[in-house]
């Protein structure tokens, strides 16, 4: 081209002199060492002050002093933990103090570099691009450190695709071995939200590569802010980190509680100053006396809580009067157009419990949690929320709760198998209690979890009964006192519950006759009869008998066709039971009888031994229902193909038992009121009940009474109607 040409001058454009074809090319590596790694991390966004992170979290100005200058202290400090680990349960408002840290850092030029882990960015939810992002970071906070990472980069381009391990000893590690002792700078490393990076092996990973760095001298200290997930508690528990690693958990040793209550006071007054509601005629004083208290206790040292409510509240198209209404009272239908008060809440819930591989098992643990927290006046009901209970009471494997409950250390308190589970926050509770806010997960209000409690009771008593044969020795600790609470209670539970299909299920296949229930029944009746230290057989025949009368209760609160057969089925196990003698018996079966009925009542045993066995629970048969039969304490089965056969008539038992008590001293009627829930209305026990009343000195007795009054069957209405009216004359004294 141009040969031989003399005095030729060309201003622009592009001349391509091609013998063969035309290949166009840029030379990648010719590109600055610092601007190629840009190009590989310019749209992660995982610094401080990113715009893909705007707005970032902040604490308000005037709360999280003591845990910032703490972490400000160390920072400053020559302590030898280059280390921290600042940890605590989701909402707990980590990142916003690591935001505040970084950027006050930057402020004082003491910081070196920042990484923002996020679980909804596929670029910062994995480590891929954090060393590179570091090691960018650090080239422009330490000037001299950006000619040591350019020199590792032109010597070795493809360290830009390398592992992990080799970006950061030749990116970050051998860069500041390169700074000599003078040169040296002191700063910090911020790492937020590890916990959101990838799974448990990966967090270890990160960590385990800044490991190496604790060995060395290097210029910066290390933050890392997460969640107490298990991965990374347990790689912190390794040697590697133990002499150089300083925790911090953001606990009330901080007193969130008052930052919450200064934080929110100062949001709701800069709400009912701002210009946005110079329309709005808030009442005075605003919000009312007691609403910040509320609100700070329902946050449960959450910050996310509190930060929610604000932000809810201020919403320029909504009054924020009205819309705190619909926080304090969240039954009020919200606007149709309005979000979720929660909607930021929610989000971080749904996240950490669709994270969990074991989803329905998690959820059932979940209302064993809440449903184990029921408020109620029976403490019997309460029972040890602890991995070895719940397992039991949900058929599972031993170490099976502990695993499905892995990773969910930011909403729960977990230890170990034997100590037991705690919800962490209240706005917890609020979620999975809300069918609208929590979906799947939902554990339903408090008369759905009554009705699980209720159901896993039954099963219980069914599965343990069958698995020990009456034998309760075979039971493990945490068995046994599954066990024990599922006999005590089932009835309660059952009264209490919405009587859905899975608890009248339950129910008819553990009253019918044969089943385990009933033969475990049987065998405590055969051992008060045929034992001479009778006793705990007596109080478990009582327990029976209580949670029988409880259950029938509920059953006739609302009476349907679909409950008759459980509820004629528990009238006749109350009446009494078959017993098979081993000859024929008289009058020492009287005093058995008159024995057990006498504990019950008074407590105190009469001793009348017998030999023989109980065949069955429930007088279910002709020869009971004979008129001549409702005042005998036994008779003779007429429907048994076996010889001495009797019909144990223990409501009979009972009520005469009652009437012997009242006729003798008025005086110690205490012992009667409770002999109620073991036997249903008669006539006779009606007759009864006005001595009783006239002796009523407290509401309790007198609330006890009335319940079971007004659950008596219809037809001895004419009888418990007065008896109401004089339970409602009585004085007001108690």
């Amino acid at each position: 081209m141009f040969t031989n040409a003399r005095g030729v001058n060309i201003n622009g454009g592009q001349f391509n002199n091609v013998g063969r074809d035309q290949i166009n090319s840029t030379n990648y590596y010719s590109t600055e060492p610092l601007e190629r790694l840009w190009q590989l991390i310019h749209d992660v966004g995982a610094g401080y002050n990113s715009e893909t992170r705007y707005p970032p979290p902040q604490c308000h100005p005037e709360t999280r002093r003591d845990v910032l200058k703490l972490l400000l202290d160390w920072i400053h400090s020559d302590s030898p933990h280059s280390i921290m680990w600042l940890y605590g349960p989701a909402g707990a408002g980590k990142s916003a103090i690591a935001q505040t840290i970084a950027e006050t850092a930057h402020d004082q030029n003491m910081l070196a570099a920042s990484f923002f882990f996020w679980r909804g960015d596929p670029k910062r939810n994995n480590p891929r691009y954090t060393f590179l992002s570091l090691a960018h970071d650090l080239a422009l906070s330490i000037p001299e450190l950006r000619e040591y990472i350019e020199q590792a980069i032109r010597a070795n381009p493809r360290i830009l695709q390398a592992s992990l391990e080799d970006q950061f000893e030749k990116l970050i590690l051998e860069p500041c071995r390169s700074l000599s002792r003078e040169r040296r700078y002191r700063g910090v490393l911020v790492i937020d939200g590890l916990d959101e990076c990838d799974k448990g092996q990966t967090q270890q990973r990160v960590l385990y590569i800044f490991a190496k760095a604790l060995l060395e001298v290097i210029p910066f200290r290390i933050l890392i802010c997460s969640r107490p997930e298990p991965a990374i508690r347990d790689a912190f528990n390794t040697d590697r980190f133990r002499a150089y690693l300083c925790r911090v958990a953001l606990d009330a040793t901080f007193r969130p509680t008052r930052d919450i209550e200064i934080f929110l006071s100062s949001e709701f007054e800069r709400i009912r100053t701002s210009p946005n509601y110079l329309h709005i005629p808030f009442p005075f004083p605003w919000p009312a006396p007691g609403v910040i208290y509320e609100l700070t206790d329902k946050a449960s040292g959450q910050f996310i809580y509190a930060k929610t409510v604000v932000k809810f509240v201020d919403d320029e198209y909504f009054n924020p009067c009205e819309q705190l209404e619909h926080i304090l009272h969240p039954e009020i239908d919200l606007d149709p157009e309005s979000n979720s008060p929660f909607h930021d809440l929610d989000m971080l819930y749904h996240q950490i419990l669709s994270s969990n591989p074991r989803r329905s098992k998690a959820r059932d643990v979940m209302r064993a949690l809440l449903s184990g927290a029921l408020p109620n006046s029976n403490m019997s009901t309460s029972f040890e929320r602890t991995p070895r209970t719940i397992e039991c009471l949900l058929f599972l494997r031993e170490g099976d709760v502990l695993s499905i409950l892995c990773g969910m250390h930011s909403v729960l308190e977990i230890g170990s198998p034997n100590d037991e589970i705690h919800i962490l926050h209240a706005s917890f509770s609020d979620f999975l209690r809300n069918s609208s806010r929590s979906g799947y997960f939902f554990v339903g209000d408090d008369e759905d979890l009554h009705g699980f409690l209720a159901y896993r009771c039954l099963r219980v008593i069914d599965h343990e009964s069958q698995v020990s044969g009456g034998n309760r020795e075979v039971f493990t600790w945490g068995q046994f006192d599954m066990f024990d609470h599922a006999w005590m209670n089932w009835g309660y539970y059952c009264s209490r519950s919405n009587l859905n299909d899975d608890v009248l299920d339950a129910l008819r296949a553990v009253i019918r006759q044969n089943s385990n229930f009933m033969k475990l029944l049987g065998s405590y009746l055969t051992e008060f009869f045929c034992d001479e230290d009778p006793y705990r057989m007596v109080d478990m025949t009582e327990i029976f008998l209580r949670q029988a009368g409880v259950t029938l209760q509920r059953l006739r609160v609302n009476p349907s066709n679909q409950y008759a057969n459980i509820t004629q089925r528990l009238l006749d196990c109350r009446k009494g039971f078959l017993f098979q003698a081993d000859q024929p018996i008289s009058e020492s079966l009287n005093d058995r009888i008159d024995g057990l009925s006498h504990c019950l009542i008074s407590g105190r045993m009469m001793s009348a031994f017998l030999s023989g066995k109980v065949v069955s629970i429930g007088n279910d048969c002709s020869c009971t229902r004979a008129e001549e039969a409702t005042s005998l304490l036994f008779l003779p089965c007429s429907e048994s193909t076996f010889r001495n056969v009797y019909h144990i008539q223990f409501s009979v038992a009972i009520v005469k038992q009652v009437g012997v008590e009242v006729r003798k001293a008025k005086r110690r009627l205490s012992n009667l009121y409770r002999v109620l829930a073991l036997c249903d209305p008669c006539p006779e026990l009606l007759n009864l009940l006005p001595v009783v009343i006239a002796e009523t000195k407290s509401r309790s007795h007198r609330d006890e009474v009335l319940k079971w009054l007004e659950s008596s069957p219809p037809e001895y209405k004419s009888q418990t109607l007065p008896l109401i009216e004089q339970l409602h004359q009585l004085p007001k004294m108690f």
